[in-house]
């Protein structure tokens, strides 16, 4: 009996599987659909503004000229940002 108790447990799960009904399973984009007045919120607004990424994750050991010469960067040898290569 205990043998049989796995397979008729699952057999409800795989007979609901194989319904005729696709609608209910085939996906569209309507159905997720994103209203168009969504505001946008911008990450960043430019270079200098408080948004800023560099600013905020850059700055603080690469410099705000990007030479290295940030209060962190000084001790840990940061590479000078502002030279090509």
């Amino acid at each position: 009996m205990t043998r049989l108790a796995l397979p008729l447990a699952l057999l409800p799960l795989i007979l609901s599987a194989c319904s005729k009904d696709r609608s209910s399973r085939e996906w569209s984009p309507q159905d997720h659909d994103q209203p168009a007045s969504a505001p946008v919120a911008t990450a960043n607004a430019g270079a200098g503004s408080p948004n800023d990424p560099y600013r905020s994750a850059c700055a603080p050991c690469h410099g705000t000229d990007g030479k290295g010469d940030g209060p962190m960067g000084r001790s840990l040898r940061v590479a000078d940002l502002s030279s090509v290569a």
